[in-house]
């Protein structure tokens, strides 16, 4: 990682803040995960509404909770924690665009990567990650959603049938 001396100003770029914005994300993307494992693991669906933790629906397909949690827990959980450890290669990445060193796209068009790259000196980087971390945080809560209101009785309490 380069020194501090030689890294450009970045105006709206608080490497630490963000560090933390992203640590915060996904230690809540790890506890979704965990209650979401635990749940099914631990709670016997045999007398509810998702035999199996299997889900039915209208057409009689069936799809699976576990591969649910997989796919909408489990993976972004394991992306996010990889950029939360690695966190320093990605500052590297984003004080080389403000250099001019780095290119995302090195084989995209030059126009096309010229046109729709953003102003790093601009680019609201502390905002942009507060947002995202808070979206990919609620995005790992879709499968205890999908629990909560195909397998248990969370709507009828709230008048839906």
């Amino acid at each position: 990682m380069q020194s501090t001396d030689e890294r450009p100003s970045l105006p709206y770029f608080d490497p630490e803040f963000c560090r933390k914005v992203i640590q915060c994300a996904a230690a809540s993307c790890v506890v979704w995960l965990v209650a979401a494992v635990l749940i099914l693991g631990l709670v016997d669906p045999s007398n509810g509404r998702c035999p199996g933790w299997i889900i039915y629906s209208t057409n009689g397909q069936a799809s699976s909770l576990w591969l649910f949690v997989g796919l909408f827990a489990a993976l972004p959980t394991i992306w996010i924690c990889y950029n939360a450890i690695w966190w320093d290669r990605f500052v590297t990445k984003v004080y080389e665009s403000a250099k001019g060193t780095y290119r995302p796209f090195p084989n995209a068009a030059p126009k096309l990567r010229e046109r729709y790259q953003p102003d790093p000196l601009i680019f609201p980087y502390n905002f942009t990650f507060v947002v995202v971390s808070v979206g990919w945080s609620f995005f790992c809560t879709i499968p205890l959603w999908v629990m909560l209101s195909h397998c248990m009785s969370l709507p009828h309490y709230f008048g839906y049938n």
